[in-house]
């Protein structure tokens, strides 16, 4: 579906309807722009039990578990 909308005197902008019916309330959001293109995606959060299944069962140092984020991330935008 391709809807046209304008950014208001204030900055924001409105989303369609038909767009709304897809998120209910209290959706959680990301947003990015590429160029000239806005980017919205629905945020999944990532539960702590998926880095304990992935965890070689000692504790991860910060930059493991940056790393492990990451990855995540990457996992779930890829869709």
């Amino acid at each position: 579906m391709v809807k046209f909308l304008k950014v208001n005197k204030n900055g924001t902008i409105t989303l369609p309807r038909e767009t709304l019916k897809a998120f209910p309330a209290l959706t959680e959001m990301i947003v990015w722009w590429q160029g000239d293109s806005l980017v919205l995606k629905r945020v999944s959060p990532v539960l702590s039990s998926e880095f304990a299944e992935r965890s070689p069962g000692k504790e991860m140092s910060m930059s493991a578990l940056v790393k492990e984020v990451r990855k995540v991330r990457r996992e779930k935008k890829r869709g």
